[in-house]
């Protein structure tokens, strides 16, 4: 039976794909086709993920590039080489994240900043600075930790941030993101385990 290539000819973007979830959902997207650019502030990690990655279409270009989702610059030169090397996002894959594990007596404020810089302030950089790379249909897709529902006492940070992100989806980030009328936010999927998809 012919394979169903529905992301044929895309380019998608995923952040925190250098293991766990986020490499997961590198290697879903070029099973359907799409050209696969893995981000990770671990680059190594990025690389060993490209290795992994199928090429149905015998014509998808992945990559592996570092990136610190936290620094502006940072992102703004990804964005760039992005935009230089494809010309163009279909898939923006918010994946990248961070979590202290502490009681909020033990928590630090260093923890703290973490959590928000990576968890919020790395998802408004990465879709600010993708916007004018995606093209109509697009779409942007922020994953969440179940947290974002259901609250842990060793995990109050990571509550927080992912409320603030599942917010990003449900309100701001439509005006902030969409380049034309045509993009479409799509609500997080509540990942729950390294194999979940996008």
């Amino acid at each position: 039976m012919e394979r169903i290539l529905q992301n044929k000819g895309q380019v998608a973007f995923v952040t925190g794909a250098g293991s766990g979830i986020g490499r997961a959902i590198a290697k879903k997207f070029a099973v359907l086709g799409a050209s696969v650019i893995v981000a990770d502030l671990n680059l190594t990690g990025a690389e060993e993920t490209v290795a992994m990655l199928d090429n149905p279409t015998g014509q998808q270009k992945h990559a592996a590039v570092r990136l610190d989702v936290t620094k502006k610059d940072d992102v703004a030169a990804v964005m760039a080489w992005v935009g230089e090397n494809y010309g163009k996002l279909d898939i923006l894959m918010n994946n990248a994240g961070v979590s202290s594990m502490h009681h909020l007596v033990d928590l630090e404020e260093k923890d703290w900043d973490l959590n928000f810089d990576v968890n919020a302030k790395g998802v408004f950089l990465v879709t600010q600075a993708a916007a004018p790379l995606l093209r109509d249909g697009g779409r942007i897709v922020n994953t969440c930790s179940m947290a974002a529902v259901k609250p842990d006492p060793t995990l109050p940070p990571l509550h927080r941030f992912q409320v603030c992100r599942s917010g990003f989806d449900q309100g701001g980030g439509a005006g902030v993101c969409c380049p034309s009328d045509h993009c479409q936010l799509r609500l997080p999927r509540l990942c729950q385990d390294q194999h979940a998809g996008p």
